[in-house]
C-alpha cells in the first residue's frame, strides 16, 4: 500500500464520516439495512480497510465473530482503543493488514468478507483483482463479498459543485477513474474511481453470483444543506424513498457510494 494512503488518513476524520450529519449517515445506514438481511446470523466476518471500525463493531455487538483489519496505524490504534474500553464486545480480533494481502489466512474460513473502502483506494487494476481474489479465497463456498466503491460520474458532479471541473479532470476520470499529477489534492491523487458497470465486469472476473447492486447515499452529499436542516419525519420518508431506488439500475450512476454484494459459488 502506497505511503500517501497513511499520510491521507493521518490527517483525515474517517470516525466522524459516517456520523457527523444527515446527508452522510446515509451512507451507513443503508449498508447496515441491506447487509443485515443477507448477512447469516453468528458469521465469522473479514473486514477489510475497517477503518476505524464503525461496521466492525456494530456486527460485533450483532453477535458475529468479527476481524477488523486496516492498513492505517492509526486506525488499528483507534480500535484497540475502542475494543479495550467496551467490556461488552469480546468476539473482535484487530490486525494491521493490506487488503490485497490476506496471506496469513487459511483458504474458506470466513462466512462474510466487507471490503468497504480498501477499492476505492487501489489505483492498479490489478491489486484490485488481488484483492478481490485474496478476498474470495479465505471466503466459505455460498460466503457473502460485500464490496464499496466511489461513482466517477457522481465524482464529476461533486467536483462541478465545488468549481473544480476541469477538463483534463474529466478526461482521466472517465477513461482511467483516477486523476494523475495532482500530488496537493489528496482526495484525487489516493483514489480510484469506478462506475456500476465497471465493478460488476471486476467480480464477474471471478466465480461469484451477484445477489444486490446498491447506491448507498445517492446524491446525498450534493443536497447536504436541505437534508441536515430536515426534521426526523422528513429525513424518515427521504430514507424510505432512497431504499425503493437505492438498486433501480438507472439510478446507480449518480450515487456518490455503491456497493455490490455477490455469493462465493463452488
Amino acid at each position: 500500500m502506497n505511503d500517501s494512503i497513511i499520510d491521507y488518513y493521518n490527517n483525515y476524520d474517517e470516525e466522524g464520516r459516517l456520523t457527523q450529519d444527515k446527508a452522510q449517515k446515509l451512507e451507513y445506514i443503508t449498508t447496515t439495512y441491506v447487509l443485515d438481511k443477507i448477512i447469516p446470523k453468528e458469521s465469522k466476518l473479514l473486514e477489510l480497510g475497517a477503518g476505524t471500525g464503525r461496521y466492525s463493531f456494530y456486527y460485533a455487538k450483532q453477535g458475529h465473530q468479527v476481524t477488523a483489519t486496516d492498513v492505517v496505524p492509526k486506525h488499528i490504534e483507534e480500535m484497540e482503543n475502542k475494543f479495550n474500553n467496551n467490556q461488552e464486545i469480546k468476539n473482535m480480533e484487530i490486525e494491521l493488514m493490506d487488503a490485497a494481502d490476506l496471506s496469513s489466512y487459511q483458504d474458506n474460513i470466513f462466512d462474510v468478507v466487507l471490503s468497504l473502502g480498501p477499492l476505492y483506494h487501489m489505483r492498479k487494476q490489478k491489486k484490485r483483482q488481488q484483492s478481490v481474489k485474496e478476498s474470495l479465497r479465505v471466503l466459505k463456498e455460498d460466503g457473502i463479498l460485500a464490496v464499496a466503491y466511489i461513482n466517477k460520474f457522481f465524482v464529476l458532479a461533486l467536483l462541478a459543485q465545488n468549481n473544480n471541473l476541469r477538463e483534463d479532470y474529466i478526461d482521466m476520470i472517465l477513461k482511467s477513474g483516477k486523476v494523475e499529477g495532482e500530488p496537493k489534492n489528496e482526495f484525487l491523487a489516493n483514489a480510484y474511481f469506478s462506475s456500476p458497470k465497471e465493478i460488476e465486469e471486476l467480480l464477474n472476473q471471478f466465480n461469484t453470483k451477484k445477489l444486490d447492486h446498491i447506491g448507498t447515499d445517492g446524491i446525498a452529499i450534493l443536497l447536504q444543506d436541505m437534508l441536515n436542516v430536515m426534521d426526523d419525519d422528513e429525513y424518515k420518508n427521504w430514507f424510505m424513498y432512497h431504499l425503493e431506488t437505492c438498486n433501480e439500475k438507472s439510478l446507480l450512476g449518480y450515487s456518490n457510494h455503491g456497493l455490490y454484494i455477490s455469493k462465493k459459488e463452488g
